[in-house]
């Protein structure tokens, strides 16, 4: 069970998991970046690739930080099973609480690297004064 463990929370598996998710979501022949909302020929022809390319962008930043919250969340979850099936060892329940903290920590993480991003993305569009 710890091998498992070690194997399907490795970086290797994460990164794999999150290339085949983007893969899936985007198609393999990048289909979604060549849809209609994402490129806006109305504007300007030399327009057109970089607003599919910012488009593009902002989506994966999004789902890649939606996954990342998904995690956090999962781990959240393990604890808590964790803390719960340690039949009062207080390794366990110690485990558990580590491994909350360390979640809560990357959740905030999360919401301040999205905000950020958020930020940057209007500036560079010059939205924000």
């Amino acid at each position: 069970m710890k091998k498992l463990k070690k194997i399907l929370l490795s970086p290797a598996t994460l990164a794999f998991a999150t290339v085949a998710g983007l893969v899936a979501f985007l198609g393999v022949d990048g289909s979604l970046a060549a849809s209609e909302n994402l490129i806006r020929t109305e504007d300007r022809p030399d327009a057109a690739v970089n607003t599919g390319l910012q488009d593009a962008v902002r989506m994966f930043i999004n789902y890649f930080l939606l996954f990342l919250g998904i995690i956090a969340v999962g781990f959240i979850i393990y604890a808590g099973v964790l803390m719960v099936t340690a039949q009062g060892e207080e390794e366990q329940v110690n485990k558990g609480k580590k491994i909350i903290t360390w979640a809560a920590i990357g959740i905030v993480i999360i919401l301040l690297s999205y905000s950020i991003v958020r930020w940057i993305i209007a500036v560079g569009d010059g939205t924000t004064t």
